[in-house]
């Protein structure tokens, strides 16, 4: 045979029985193999998978790659790094719907509050583009009734330490207003008004 020829077995031969047992013996233990008939086999699939190695090799980095996982200095891809990110990713897969389910309903909440939600875009990516833009004018709402509310007690607070001063000024701008000569004519011309 050719590959016998190539390899040089033909000297196989001429190797001393007992060498013979004990390499037979040797690839029994190190494949844990009961039958010497499996050693042939076992040796076979070993090959075509160290031989596949490589790719396997290409397959992991690629894939730690893409999830983002990085291996330490001088060591190979960190696999059970990549299969936890793996693990996770499909664990968050199945909150996914839910989570799909809650910005809709928090879409469909803020429509009915009075905001508008823009249309553009369908499905749950337009839900969460939508709610994020409903919940920023919401935000902007809160701060301008903040600010009123901060002026009005800003008021309060000039009213409060100044009652007569107040009093005058609100006085003297409703007699201009109502056309009143005196503050006893502003009765009577506010009734006038709002008869």
């Amino acid at each position: 045979d050719k590959l016998d020829y190539a390899l040089s077995l033909q000297d196989l031969d001429a190797l001393p029985k007992a060498v013979a047992v004990e390499c037979v013996r040797e690839l029994c233990r190190d494949l844990k193999l009961q039958d010497v008939a499996d050693v042939a086999p076992a040796v076979r699939k070993l090959s075509e998978a160290t031989l596949r190695l490589p790719r396997l090799l290409k397959f992991a980095v690629d894939a730690c790659a893409l999830l983002r996982v990085s291996a330490p200095v001088g060591r190979g891809p960190p696999l059970e790094a990549a299969l936890d990110a793996i693990e996770a990713a499909s664990l968050g897969s199945l909150e996914t719907a839910a989570l799909v389910e809650d910005v809709s309903a928090a879409r469909g909440a803020l429509q009915r509050r009075g905001f508008f939600l823009s249309e553009n875009v369908e499905g749950p990516r337009g839900d969460g583009a939508a709610v994020r833009a409903g919940v920023d004018a919401l935000l902007h709402q809160v701060a301008k009734r903040d600010a009123k509310f901060d002026l009005l007690k800003a008021c309060d607070g000039y009213v409060a330490d100044r009652p007569g001063e107040t009093c005058a000024r609100l006085l003297a701008h409703a007699k201009a207003a109502l056309g009143a000569a005196t503050v006893a004519g502003v009765v009577p011309a506010l009734e006038k008004v709002l008869a």
